[in-house]
């Protein structure tokens, strides 16, 4: 935001799909800093919902669940033959994969993919969420899951054993 004030340039971050004609909403730059990691609000004529795993809409502020996207602007799908444009004015939600939340004013968060999350020993753990926590300690971390383990990647040599004792804490 220093750089876009000195310049005097107005930054609006967007996000998007394919599957959405790329735009689905955006953030105005006034909020770039009271907001900063939010997705926005949604474009005119788009709606946002967050739904739970058994696809229940969400109404409670910051309660995590995949971003639902609606409007005039969702893809249609693809057609191998003519049975499969019947209903094609049908289709105009489109579950993202994303996860997220809102919070009281009504700002969309990304927090991670629906498919980096995993359950090990009745525990759902979000891959994305582990990353987030190391790198904020300063770690440059990638993770994976194999077999029924995390797999962990640094850039440079760790304490594996704090490293476990810190994560089995979070």
């Amino acid at each position: 935001t220093e750089v876009c004030n000195k310049k005097k340039i107005v930054f609006i971050p967007m996000y998007g799909a394919t599957e959405a004609t790329s735009r689905m909403s955006y953030l105005p730059s006034k909020y770039l800093v009271n907001k900063l990691g939010s997705i926005g609000k949604t474009i005119e004529g788009g709606e946002f919902k967050i739904i739970n795993k058994k696809n229940f809409k969400i109404n409670k502020p910051f309660k995590v669940g995949e971003i639902v996207y609606s409007g005039k602007n969702v893809f249609k799908g693809y057609a191998k033959n003519v049975n499969n444009l019947k209903n094609v004015n049908n289709l105009n939600e489109f579950k993202t994969g994303d996860m997220g939340y809102f919070d009281h004013d009504g700002f969309y968060f990304i927090t991670g993919r629906k498919d980096r999350y995993i359950k090990i020993f009745g525990n759902r753990i979000n891959l994305d969420e582990i990353e987030k926590i190391l790198n904020s300690r300063g770690h440059q971390t990638a993770c994976c899951f194999k077999d029924e383990k995390i797999i962990l990647f640094f850039l440079y040599k760790i304490d594996e054993i704090e490293i476990k004792e810190f994560l089995s804490l979070k």
